[in-house]
């Protein structure tokens, strides 16, 4: 090349290269508002659910004597109401999918995910600590699991006791780190039989300890543990993988439950809470504003919506992000027993935050599947 032509094609590629820089710039801003506009839109949509459980604020009487009064006028038939809510559930769990889908293909935050699967170690010993906190309480207070469930309903007494010292017992277990495993599995036996002692309605309702018990029993309680100065082995990364799907699973399939269990099928105890909290914020709308059923009525069709969207594994991070945010500002509405009780949950938002969805059992299917290492965008990721 002549000495002469040297600079021309210097400043060409100078030129070249701000063009690429500003255009790479100019895409990641654009990234950077779709992703803001998807934490308003579930911030708005998931901040129209109640996320408290009713029954832990209400008491029992007063939740049977609701649940033995006529319906309102919403929840009377499925047409048109329920239908169109069921619907507005529909399209809000297909926009996220197609979010999701676009997110993936744009590789949107590949490196902050990268990052955050890094702390993936420190997901065990965060829920390890959440449900053995949990479970200890219960134990202690003598109910099972939650709040709502009182073992002074179980007989005999003998039996009541046993439950509430094996419920201590694994939650030091899951504290301390020792026998983290075998602790797992013995909670999964000591929920199993609880529909037969509170019946199926109030037992469904916590599903999600069979998850954190899948999670502690594939994963165990990671190196910061008992067990690991015992020499336990470390999980593998299809161990891994499926704890954190079958997480994924329990803690979507709960929000789905709660949805149709609460807010569906006894909506007047959701009404009660609404109105003793002033949870309905659509009042400042003006003519816009909801009644109280049909708050609860838009609120099941969100809970359902976003229940199916962490089942599936849609937006994983951002949508637990959001969920951890809302549940801990509930401690402003509800008080101490309502983060004690949502522990767990927060815990394993922060776990699927740093491990993503699992990588199995997804609606992306396994296509982009390829071990622990692999992590796609920041908003849908694999694992």
């Amino acid at each position: 090349m002549k000495d002469w032509a040297r600079p021309r094609f210097a400043s060409v590629n100078r030129f070249t290269r701000g063009w690429a820089q500003q255009g790479a710039e100019m895409e990641m801003r654009k990234s950077c508002r779709h992703v803001s506009a998807l934490a308003l839109l579930f911030g708005v949509t998931l901040g129209n659910s109640a996320q408290a459980h009713e029954k832990w604020l209400i008491p029992g009487p007063e939740v049977k004597r609701l649940a033995g009064e006529e319906l309102p006028g919403p929840f009377r038939s499925f047409w048109p109401e329920i239908a169109m809510a069921l619907g507005a559930a529909a399209a809000l769990f297909g926009v996220a999918v197609a979010a999701d889908r676009v997110l993936r293909r744009r590789k949107v935050g590949e490196a902050a995910c990268r990052r955050l699967l890094g702390f993936r170690k420190v997901a065990p010993p965060i829920i390890g600590f959440a449900v053995g906190a949990v479970l200890i309480a219960a134990g202690a207070t003598r109910t099972f699991l939650a709040p709502d469930l009182h073992l002074s309903d179980v007989s005999p007494a003998a039996l009541a006791t046993g439950l509430a010292a094996a419920q201590i017992a694994i939650g030091s277990c899951f504290v301390a780190g020792l026998y983290t495993r075998p602790a797992a599995v013995a909670l999964l036996i000591l929920w199993a039989p609880g529909a037969a002692l509170f019946g199926f309605r109030a037992w469904i309702d916590y599903v999600d300890f069979a998850g954190f018990a899948t999670f502690l029993a594939l994963c165990g309680r990671g190196a910061l543990s008992l067990d690991a100065l015992r020499g336990c082995p470390a999980p593998s990364s299809a161990a891994q993988r499926t704890s954190v799907a079958a997480l994924r699973l329990a803690l979507g399939a709960n929000l789905a439950i709660l949805a149709l269990n609460d807010k569906l099928m006894n909506p007047l105890v959701s009404m009660r809470l609404v109105a003793d909290y002033h949870l309905n914020f659509t009042r400042f709308f003006g003519p816009l504003a909801f009644p109280d059923d049909r708050f609860v009525l838009a609120a099941f069709a969100v809970e359902l919506a976003v229940g199916l969207i962490v089942a599936l594994g849609a937006m994983t991070r951002l949508v637990s992000v959001v969920v951890f945010v809302l549940l801990t500002n509930t401690y402003f509405i509800f008080g101490f027993q309502e983060l004690l009780g949502h522990l767990p949950i927060l815990a394993s938002g922060v776990a699927l935050l740093f491990m993503g969805t699992g990588g199995r059992w997804r609606i992306a299917g396994n296509a982009e599947r390829m071990g622990m290492a692999e992590e796609q965008p920041f908003i849908a990721t694999t694992p």
